[in-house]
């Protein structure tokens, strides 16, 4: 596979005039390091002790998960320790590190990149048209024999190509579940560019293969052509297809973000930063995003205080951080190894979100006693947002249609309503903050913030509310501006920084 070129910078042995940062640049510290850096590494290498301005220097201008030291007492040397610990700094072997700079511009590039491809790009086989069941955009439903029972048949095919090359390998991941008397199998080949028909490359992946993401490495670039097959006899379900610029086991989206995934293929992520380790420790649940990745890096980042984005990868754009027992238990348990992590206790703890991460807030702010929430353009009454779409929005949000099929099914917009305030209902809110700024005119879910007013009654809370005119998509500059001066508030006044 064929790297981006990469350039290192091996500060001490280059001549002075040579010593220039550009981006796409590896620090390797030898000796000293330049004094004034005007942006940010992709990477740095640290073979020795540093000096406190050093690290006042590299502070700045080194990311976190970008770190690395090839000299274990590095990491429990007095002075360079705790900024290794800071940066989430990783040991690199003196043996690994040509393997290291071989792969390092396909694990570390900057920013990220994630699409799905929904239903609406899936082509069944003509054969198999009459059998198939849709379930909104959630899943199509086949129930049927295939074939013979012994030969894989072709299912569907993917309409759309997907683009390749060889320098960015993609995670490529299906959401596909086989009832027990069916098996079934994905055929991708990769067509080479300028081409219709000239196959390059194929990968045939098993039921076991496509258990999670796979990463799929190019031979030059093309399009991928993809071919779902089964055999057997009995239903199978499919999903939205996932692909994204992979970092080959270097973290998801970003390096050190991780996959949170539940046993049917529901899928969300969490990125940590440890900003300057004080508290509190500040979640932010991204808001509704059709390309798949986290939201809000740089606003997090301005603040300083370490911070956790999750985010959402179902449906079109994120299905407000629901699902089953097993998958909701695995946001709650990233949001608790964090605070362990930090030694930071519960009221010690935000939570924040805009639009559809407002919903993530509350509802997971819900399982603890955090000492704040924040939320702009707050989203409660899923069910109600749904049937809002008949008349008072009508077409403007169509995927709160499938949040009603696959979460509340025939028990109706009122049972979906129910399940963000019976979270309220039953929380300990005593002494927790919320601060939310709400549209006046919002065509989304107009009673939101009364609503959580009424459900907060009696609770011991402080509550601040900021009341902005437009409907749900009108003014974001405004909600975004009054988020960030209410951390910015919080932080000064609760926690003094």
């Amino acid at each position: 596979m064929a790297d981006r070129p990469l350039s290192i910078l091996e500060v001490g042995s280059l001549p002075e005039e040579d010593r220039e940062v550009a981006a796409g640049v590896l620090l390797h510290i030898r000796s000293r390091i330049p004094e004034k850096i005007e942006e940010a590494w992709d990477g740095v290498v640290i073979d020795r002790p540093l000096s406190r301005e050093e690290i006042g220097i590299l502070a700045k201008t080194s990311l976190p998960h970008r770190v690395f030291y090839r000299d274990s007492a590095l990491s429990v040397d007095p002075v360079s320790g705790p900024f290794l610990a800071q940066k989430l700094a990783e040991y690199l072997p003196p043996e690994k590190y040509d393997t290291f700079l071989q792969h390092f511009s396909v694990r570390y590039f900057r920013g990220q990149y994630g699409e799905r491809r929904a239903l609406g790009n899936f082509r069944p086989n003509p054969a198999f048209v009459d059998h198939v069941r849709y379930l909104g955009n959630n899943r199509m439903v086949l129930s049927q024999r295939y074939g013979d029972g012994q030969t894989a048949v072709p299912v569907l095919t993917v309409r759309s190509s997907i683009l390749i090359w060889e320098e960015q390998p993609l995670d490529f991941f299906w959401e596909i579940l086989a009832g027990a008397g069916v098996l079934f199998s994905v055929r991708v080949r990769q067509i080479g560019e300028g081409s219709l028909d000239t196959v390059v490359k194929t990968w045939d992946l098993s039921e076991e293969d496509l258990s999670q993401p796979i990463c799929l490495c190019s031979k030059g670039r093309g399009t991928l052509s993809i071919t779902l097959f089964a055999r057997g006899e009995g239903e199978l379900s499919v999903g939205p297809l996932h692909t994204r610029y992979a970092r080959e086991g270097a973290g998801v989206f970003f390096p050190g973000g991780e996959r949170l995934a539940g046993r049917d293929g529901r899928e969300a992520a969490v990125y940590f930063e440890p900003g300057d380790g004080k508290p509190p420790l500040c979640v932010y649940f991204s808001g509704y995003r059709t390309a798949e990745g986290f939201e809000g890096l740089h606003m997090m980042q301005d603040l300083g205080a370490p911070f956790l984005l999750v985010t959402d990868m179902a449906l079109e754009g994120g299905a407000f951080y629901l699902g089953d027992p097993d998958f909701e238990d695995l946001i709650r348990s990233a949001i608790c190894k964090t605070l362990k992590r930090l030694h930071f206790t519960q009221d010690q703890l935000i939570l924040s979100g805009i639009s559809m991460g407002s919903f993530g807030a509350v509802y997971y702010g819900a399982a603890f006693h955090p000492h704040a929430l924040i939320v702009g353009k707050p989203l409660l009454n899923l069910g109600s947002i749904a049937a809002n779409e008949r008349l008072l929005r009508p077409g403007g949000f169509p995927t709160s249609l499938d949040i009603l099929q696959r979460f509340a099914g025939s028990d109706g917009a009122e049972t979906l309503n129910r399940r963000a305030f019976a979270r309220v209902d039953a929380a300990n809110w005593e002494g927790t903050e919320a601060a939310v700024s709400y549209m006046a005119q919002d065509d989304y879910d107009p009673t939101a913030y009364q609503d959580l007013l009424a459900h907060l009654r009696g609770k011991h809370t402080t509550i601040y509310g900021k009341r902005i005119t437009g409907r749900h998509n009108d003014n974001t500059s405004a909600v975004v501006e009054w988020f960030v001066s209410q951390y910015r508030r919080i932080l000064r006044e609760d926690f003094a920084r």
